[in-house]
């Protein structure tokens, strides 16, 4: 039987095993394992990109890498809804493609790819003298594999003749701002420092979509104070928005404050 994802080669985002519930809810439910369970529906697949991961196991990992699935990982996401720490070292390991994601909720709230980068590697690079994840396979996820994931396209995310005009340009005076040799390695700057506030330019499909930190087409700035501005009057004109919004915040507690229990 061929799937109609491999009929329409379109791409598919699922979210898989995120919080440490769902392990055992899904066996509950497919006996065979969640992951081969969607091998054999046929979405197993180089078009399907698993958000997560966070509580896969060895055997599962195996047969997503088998199969040539991306896995998205959201760190701060994770760290932030107390999900876990992904087991990228044991992705890497397995031949996994793995990607950078942010899932809305970055460590500082901003949706900084840069940090989120950093972060990840420290949390994944391994202990005392054990490298599990070096700085070039973390750059790999970053700008590799993420495109993959997004495009389906085998594209290396390096500049050279013939690839996407796709280009990050931080500012290196701002990211080093302290120097006192000229010797440091760009590398070591960017994993202990980068982040957007460092970003010069973007440029997408030699197109300059960002110049001197500042979006351009668009007043980002206005955007979100007329958007603002708009939310706190609605909500000082209709207190029932307010409340509604802690009841809503009480039930969502209460929800994952209960043991779940799968049906």
């Amino acid at each position: 039987m061929v799937a109609p994802s491999q009929r329409t080669l379109l791409l598919f985002p699922l979210h898989l095993t995120e919080p440490r519930y769902q392990p055992d809810c899904s066996d509950s439910h497919y006996p065979q394992g969640i992951v081969s369970h969607l091998d054999d529906i046929g979405l197993l697949s180089p078009r399907l990109t698993l958000a997560h991961c966070t509580w896969a196991r060895s055997a599962e990992l195996e047969l997503i890498a088998a199969r040539g699935a991306t896995i998205a990982i959201n760190t701060s996401s994770n760290l932030g809804i107390r999900s876990g720490v992904a087991p990228v070292a044991e992705m890497v390991r397995q031949g996994c493609r793995v990607a950078v994601g942010l899932d809305g909720l970055a460590l500082d709230e901003d949706d900084d790819a840069l940090r989120e980068l950093r972060l990840g590697y420290l949390l994944h690079r391994g202990t005392g003298f054990d490298v599990d994840v070096d700085p070039g396979t973390i750059l790999e996820m970053a700008f590799a594999n993420g495109r993959g994931a997004v495009l389906n396209r085998d594209e290396d995310g390096e500049l050279s003749a013939g690839a996407p005009a796709d280009i990050l340009l931080l500012n290196r005076d701002r990211l080093d701002n302290d120097r006192l040799c000229a010797e440091l390695d760009p590398f070591d700057l960017l994993f202990s420092r980068a982040n957007a506030s460092h970003i010069d330019e973007l440029i997408v499909g030699g197109k300059t979509i960002v110049d001197c930190g500042r979006i351009l087409g668009i007043d980002l700035p206005y955007m979100q104070a007329q958007l603002l501005d708009r939310l706190r009057s609605g909500i000082r004109q209709n207190p029932a928005v307010a409340e509604a919004v802690r009841e809503l915040d009480r039930h969502v507690s209460a929800h994952f404050n209960t043991e779940c229990e799968c049906r």
